[in-house]
């Protein structure tokens, strides 16, 4: 105020004006008005944006609202670069209450981004984990070990990293493990199918039905009994005079997807044979040893020493029987009833008994069914 009186002079004006001017100047006083409480509101909602992930989940209305929130601090230091005299800081107030409002709508889309990717992201884990599913309970249905295969449990391993992902809200480190959780689905699915393809072979299948459809004719021919032994179905079932009289479950050899081919291998043979001894007490209750190694066998076991697949130390083996014991194990290679079924059976048939051992009789089995089922799903 002290400088004001000199400054009014230097203006000309008059006593009387001064002393009014003076006065009116004594009661608005010349303090700076106070900043719009919107603008502190502004700011603070701008740090919990940043807090809760925002600008990931909508970046492009997020830079819109960030644009408007510069805007509004621009316009805010030009009015407080006014003369206190001038400010007006109503049209400040008005437009940060416009960013402010922008601003829960930008919270608002993020939200609903985040929502729609987290949905996405939980499918494609759930898509993923199905597939799984899927391939360990086929693994288990059909009881060969070799089935479950490293990339399955790598890629549980995978999805329940991808599913912390997903919580955290870390999209990309999400995508990126699901996608690699898929790539190992996908080789899963491809080495079992390259381990079991000749379950879909129409060759090989048609060469199954004929050993079989030859030896039933054989029964028919003769009146006598028949043993067939279908693999993939895990059945043993007894003919006579070419017709069905029974079926049993039967339990198969640790590898039994594969044919046998040398000692060890704990795969159950696949071919014609016929029971060579009846046990009345055997390791596994009562047992009907087959000949195997049959004359084939023979020969494709000597094949594949000569091209190198096995060491010329490893034997051929024998003693593959059908036993007892029940069908809940797995051999090392025999074909096993339940005892009451292993006693029918031992009381039925006599040495010299034909037995032909089978993959499967059906190219549309449930094995290569369930892993096309698997491929297409991708």
């Amino acid at each position: 105020m002290a400088k004001i009186g000199p400054v009014l002079r230097f203006l000309g004006a008059g006593p009387i004006v001064m002393a009014l001017i003076i006065s009116v100047l004594s009661l608005v006083g010349c303090s700076e008005p106070p900043i719009p409480p919107e603008v502190d509101l502004a700011v603070s909602q701008d740090q919990n944006l940043w807090k809760t992930g925002v600008p990931r989940f909508a970046p492009r209305e997020y830079e819109e609202y960030a644009a408007t929130l510069r805007a509004g601090q621009e316009l805010l230091t030009t009015e407080r670069s006014k003369f206190i005299w001038f400010q007006d800081y109503d049209p400040v107030a008005r437009f940060f209450s416009d960013v402010i409002a922008q601003g829960e709508q930008v919270r608002t889309a993020a939200m609903t981004a985040r929502a729609r990717e987290t949905t996405d992201l939980s499918l494609q884990i759930i898509k993923i984990a199905d597939r799984l599913r899927i391939l360990r309970n086929l693994a288990d249905d059909v009881r060969d070990r070799k089935l479950s295969t490293r990339g399955m449990a790598r890629a549980e391993t995978l999805l329940d990293e991808a599913r912390g992902h997903v919580k955290n809200g870390d999209w990309t480190k999400a995508r990126r493990v699901i996608g690699e959780a898929s790539l190992n689905v996908d080789s899963a699915v491809r080495a079992t199918r390259q381990m079991v393809a000749r379950f879909g072979d129409a060759q090989q299948i048609s060469h199954w039905r004929a050993l079989v459809a030859g030896a039933v004719q054989r029964s028919r021919s003769s009146g006598g009994y028949l043993v067939v032994v279908n693999k993939l179905d895990r059945e043993l079932t007894l003919y006579k005079s070419g017709q069905q009289v029974k079926t049993y479950p039967a339990g198969m050899g640790i590898n039994y997807l594969a044919d046998k081919l040398y000692s060890g291998d704990r795969a159950t043979p696949e071919g014609e044979y016929r029971i060579i001894r009846k046990l009345p007490a055997s390791k596994f209750y009562k047992a009907l040893l087959i000949n195997y190694p049959n004359e084939e066998d023979q020969r494709r076991f000597a094949q594949a020493k000569h091209r190198g697949e096995i060491s010329k130390r490893t034997q051929i083996g024998g003693l593959i029987e059908i036993h007892g014991g029940g069908t809940a194990g797995l051999t090392n290679g025999c074909v096993a009833l339940d005892d009451r079924h292993m006693l029918e059976l031992y009381n039925t048939v006599e040495v010299g008994t034909p037995v032909v051992i089978v993959g499967t009789m059906s190219a549309t089995n449930a094995l290569c069914s369930t892993l096309d089922s698997l491929c297409n799903a991708n």
